[in-house]
């Protein structure tokens, strides 16, 4: 089928027959490199141009335009690529409705050594409907050449100008309500809405083009919400409707949500949602506010939403707990009041994502939220703080995340400390052992090189390493040694002796008559280690400072609880 679908590692593949449309054609020769105007038509990124009047042809073909010098279209540069006859149609101003067929007579053709040449196709309306068209292999059925190339539907053949203007929502109302299930509807440019485009159908809405990072750097094509418009820009109600590339971008004096998804299996893939940093809407909406709306297994894959004012970037919410099972991927929120907020919906899982430089937190996982699953990403510089987590979203785990950057508010019965425990799955971090000695008759003093520390936290279990060299110590030889500077304290509570200490490897101890073997351990609110010696035939014993010599030196490390749960 001739429709484009763009894969992160294969890039475009469409069909030998029909090639996705380009959005104009040359006629003269051009350098292949920046963006210019081409035919009366100034390029932006990410466009594709039909060009055809090379002096050397063999540099003839589909290329995608870029500020740097062009590349072959994915779908138009390898030998299996393209045969005799290939049909190339061209959708915007100065070649609309043209349909150009490639004459290049080699078999395969090989490209950057065949002669790469067009003509203009000789089919015409009243030949398209009775022309035939069947795919190579096995098993291909034949279809009309005009069905075929209706499988892709641009919005200009509606009568879209793109141009941010002209009011454009006839147009791509349309396009929409002439297309059936699994049709590709394309836009390029800058179509101008006055109210909101709803997409009823399970197709692909395909915006042409690169994606917007921020109000300055939009993407090469997007909806442009009209300054008076109060609703969304762009509404799904379908199951398995997708959004790729584009977006929409708000005008400033406009209102309401960028882009709402209220059907299931919906998909959106580098889709960009900015505002006017006004209102206090939100850019890309999971849910609805109304009774029976279902919108599960939704998907977030690359998307950007950025200064939405004081609303929410990706605000996943539902009434009745129906936004369940979701997926969000490297999905970046910058520049509003909250970056991602998950509200009455479970098992929401976010990938790689960033919430950075709000005006309050970088997300906050809501109330009702249970099982939200957050692996890594970004979540600073914002204003308030990176994580906040809401009463009542038991399970919620985090994985990757900095423990300081998350905050838990109050729940019931249970304390912030245990709360963070529970969800804060896996975090690490270094720190800096020493030594001291404590005890009768007195308190000694210690120095220590070679201090190397680091710790890895799993549940409510923390794992500590470290390994530290005694430099000097003073003449006292009384007095009990201890590692300080753990970075947790075991909890109050704990009315023994936590033993858990496992030397790697010891140098500069003499044991005291009877004793074979060094440890340690940590007592119930410590965050440091008391060192002791064991031996068969005696009771368990303090370390005393006299046993270690100034050159003394300890690898080890001890896994202890760091909340009481029990």
């Amino acid at each position: 089928m001739p429709s484009t679908s763009t894969d992160r590692i294969d890039g475009l593949t469409t069909s030998v027959a029909v090639k996705a449309p380009c959005i104009i054609q040359t006629t003269g020769a051009i350098t292949l490199s920046g963006t210019q105007t081409v035919n009366g038509h100034a390029c932006v990124v990410g466009e594709r141009v039909l060009v055809m009047n090379q002096a050397d042809n063999r540099t003839n073909g589909i290329y995608v335009v870029s500020k740097s010098a062009w590349t072959r279209a994915l779908d138009f540069d390898g030998s299996r690529d393209a045969v005799t006859g290939t049909l190339v149609i061209v959708g915007a101003v100065g070649g609309a409705n043209a349909c150009y067929q490639l004459t290049t007579t080699d078999n395969p053709i090989i490209f950057g050594t065949s002669a790469i040449t067009f003509g203009i196709s000789s089919f015409s309306s009243a030949t398209l409907p009775t022309l035939n068209f069947t795919q190579a292999g096995a098993g291909a059925v034949t279809l009309t050449a005009q069905n075929k190339m209706r499988q892709w539907i641009h919005i200009r053949d509606f009568g879209a100008i793109c141009d941010g203007v002209t009011d454009d929502t006839t147009a791509i109302n349309n396009a929409i309500a002439s297309a059936t299930n699994g049709t590709t509807v394309v836009y390029d440019g800058k179509p101008l809405i006055s109210s909101t485009i709803t997409i009823n159908k399970k197709i692909e809405f395909y915006g042409l083009g690169g994606i917007g990072l921020t109000n300055t750097d939009l993407p090469s094509s997007y909806l442009l919400k009209k300054s008076t418009m109060t609703t969304a820009g762009i509404t799904t109600t379908a199951t398995g409707v997708i959004l790729r590339g584009g977006g929409c971008v708000a005008s400033v004096g406009s209102t309401g949500d960028l882009i709402v998804i209220n059907g299931n299996h919906n998909q959106c893939y580098s889709v960009s949602a900015i505002g006017n940093n006004a209102g206090g809407d939100n850019g890309i909406r999971v849910g609805s506010n109304g009774a029976g709306v279902q919108c599960d297994a939704w998907l977030l894959s690359g998307c950007r939403a950025a200064y939405v004012g004081g609303g929410i970037g990706v605000y996943v919410h539902s009434v009745d707990g129906m936004a369940t099972g979701g997926v969000a991927i490297d999905t970046v929120c910058n520049n509003q009041a909250v970056g991602f907020q998950i509200n009455n919906a479970a098992g929401t899982v976010l990938t790689a994502c960033a919430g950075v430089l709000n005006s309050a937190y970088g997300m906050v996982i809501d109330v009702l939220s249970t099982k939200t699953f957050v692996n890594g990403g970004t979540w600073v510089g914002n204003a308030t703080q990176g994580i906040i987590l809401e009463p009542n979203s038991a399970g919620t785990q985090l994985i990757g995340v900095d423990p300081t950057l998350v905050t838990d508010s109050s729940v019931a019965g249970v304390t912030n400390s245990t709360v963070r425990a529970e969800r804060l799955v896996t975090s690490g971090g270094t720190w800096t052992p020493a030594f001291a000695g404590a005890g009768t008759p007195g308190t000694q003093t210690y120095a220590a090189g070679g201090q190397v520390g680091f710790w890895t936290r799993v549940g409510d279990e923390v794992t500590v390493f470290g390994s530290l060299t005694m430099t000097n110590k003073d003449g006292a030889t009384a007095g009990n040694l201890r590692i300080t500077g753990l970075p947790f304290s075991v909890p109050a509570g704990f009315t023994s002796l936590i033993v858990g200490l496992n030397l790697a490897g010891i140098g500069g101890f003499s044991m005291d008559a009877g004793y074979t073997q060094i440890s340690g351990g940590i007592q119930a609110g410590n965050n440091y280690i008391d060192l002791t010696e064991q031996g068969s035939a005696q009771p368990l014993s303090f370390l005393g400072s006299s046993l270690m010599s100034t050159a003394g030196r300890l690898y080890f490390h001890v896994k202890y609880p760091i909340n009481k749960i029990f």
